[in-house]
């Protein structure tokens, strides 16, 4: 391509097409039959377009879901051995996988999900054909199952009733885990996981890198994550966002106590960081190493592979506090995660022990989180200083009102997130509460009868506004508080 090609390879999308990886595994050992070897199929992100223009005017903050083509460098479609151990896979299957070039394009049965934002199908005994993996796959029979309602058992009944080849088509991300209490903490995952082994050509390449830069020494490995599109606080957007990894300067203060307290002067980074001015700040503050990508932009996948690869051979490693309440290793990127458990499926293949998610959760070895609190509610609109019209409710003539987007989620049981609005005094008065209300989902919030004016809208988690006002709100703002937003209704 034309664009300019970005300094960092880290990308999100593989790391979640990885956790699919492990309901494919699982789903062919269930139903008994050989899986054929899975792909990735990854859009590569710019990221240095996603941060354009910085914070809350940010391209990642400012495009719509249709402009987010302009900040991917193209699509990498990739099988799964080119980045994981094919052996290792067929041995969490109980049977090899089957090359793709080997399976004929005519299917038996193919089983399509169907749902909200997925295509109708009917059951049928003739189909016109599915295109996938550059080829045209026809099939005896079709069967039609719920994204949301069919359960595993029904799934694994359908799969079973066919005796030649079967193609799946719009498996619902999650599937074993919404289907399965417990699925992520169990020791059969673990086995599951223990079959997406790097492969050896990467795991060498890692280790060439790391014998050529630290020689010997130890090191941390850092993954300062930035954010992606579906949590868009992380990249600087206003509100309540106390991202734990986005503020460089939370990130060289909590890595430079975390080298000392380990006696570690040495450090790696690998980041999706698309700001050179803050990740600039970062590497000359801590010094550490970044691997250099490669010239092609379809071999930043690998690139970020092995980046992976490097982070778990650190002999300390830092992550995300991601967005859990309270934080815990469970909600960290899936890119660190991955990281976190593959180390601790070798070091139990080492010692023979059997380990599950529990086990990473309470031992808190050779980790640490970064860097704090996480964010549990931030407001998208109103901007800082943005002016407000009253418009109307879409699909109704009889509610006007002002728009606000506000995010809530990841609320522990029991905790709760307010949203308060302010009018603003004149001459030097004290603002006035207009309402305080919970707030328990995202999306759009509609307020009706406000009249022209200047106003301020501040968020809480776990505690409603203080009756005294809003002088106490600023001389002891409760816990988990955000900054307030001015803005004006015009």
């Amino acid at each position: 391509g034309t664009k300019q090609q970005q300094a960092v390879t880290t990308d999100v999308l593989f790391n979640m097409q990885t956790r699919r990886m492990e309901d494919f595994l699982y789903l062919a050992r269930a139903s008994h039959r050989p899986l054929v070897e899975p792909r990735f199929t990854v859009a590569v992100r710019d990221w240095v377009w996603f941060e354009a223009g910085g914070g809350q005017n940010s391209n990642n903050a400012m495009a719509q879901a249709s402009d987010l083509v302009k900040g991917t460098l193209g699509v990498v479609d990739e099988p799964l051995s080119t980045y994981f151990d094919i052996g290792r896979a067929g041995e969490a299957v109980g049977m090899p996988l089957v090359p793709l070039h080997d399976v004929p394009r005519h299917l038996m049965l193919l089983v399509r999900f169907v749902g909200k934002g997925l295509p109708p199908c009917s059951d049928a005994t003739t189909s016109s054909g599915v295109d996938a993996f550059g080829s045209m796959w026809t099939n005896e029979m079709e069967v039609c199952l719920h994204a949301t309602s069919t359960s595993l058992d029904d799934f694994l009944q359908a799969v079973g009733s066919a005796r030649g080849s079967v193609g799946v088509l719009y498996l619902p991300t999650k599937f074993l885990e919404s289907r399965l209490p417990g699925w992520r903490l169990s020791t059969e995952r673990f086995g599951v996981r223990g079959g997406l082994a790097w492969k050896k050509a990467v795991v060498e390449e890692a280790g060439a890198y790391v014998e050529s830069v630290y020689r010997g020494e130890h090191y941390v490995g850092v993954h300062w994550r930035r954010g992606d599109r579906g949590l868009r606080v992380e990249m600087g957007i206003h509100g309540f966002a106390d991202a734990a990894l986005s503020a460089p300067e939370r990130l060289i203060d909590f890595v430079e106590m975390t080298m000392q307290d380990n006696g570690i002067g040495r450090c790696f980074l690998a980041t999706n960081s698309g700001n050179k001015e803050e990740l600039d700040t970062v590497l000359e503050a801590l010094g550490c190493e970044m691997r250099p990508p490669s010239s092609d932009w379809r071999q930043f996948t690998k690139d970020a592979v092995v980046e992976q690869v490097i982070l778990a051979m650190s002999q300390f490693i830092v992550v995300p506090a991601g967005v859990g309440d309270p934080l815990n290793v469970l909600d960290t990127s899936n890119l660190s995660l991955h990281v976190l458990e593959r180390r601790l499926i070798e070091e139990a293949s080492a010692s023979g022990d059997r380990v599950t998610l529990t086990d990473l959760l309470h031992r808190r070895e050779r980790y640490s989180l970064c860097c704090g609190a996480s964010p549990v509610l931030a407001l998208w609109r109103p901007r800082p200083g943005e002016t407000l019209q009253v418009e109307e409710l879409v699909g109704t003539s009889t509610f006007v009102g002002v728009a606000f987007e506000v995010w809530g989620a990841f609320l522990g049981l029991g905790r709760e997130a307010y949203i308060t609005l302010w009018r603003l005094g004149h001459g030097g008065q004290a603002p006035t509460v207009v309402f305080s209300v919970p707030l328990f989902l995202n999306g759009r919030l509609w307020v009706a009868g406000l009249t022209e004016g200047r106003y301020t809208v501040t968020a809480t988690v776990g505690h409603k506004m203080p009756e005294e006002g809003w002088d106490a709100y600023l001389s002891v703002p409760p816990p988990g508080s955000a900054p307030p937003v001015n803005f004006t209704v015009a």
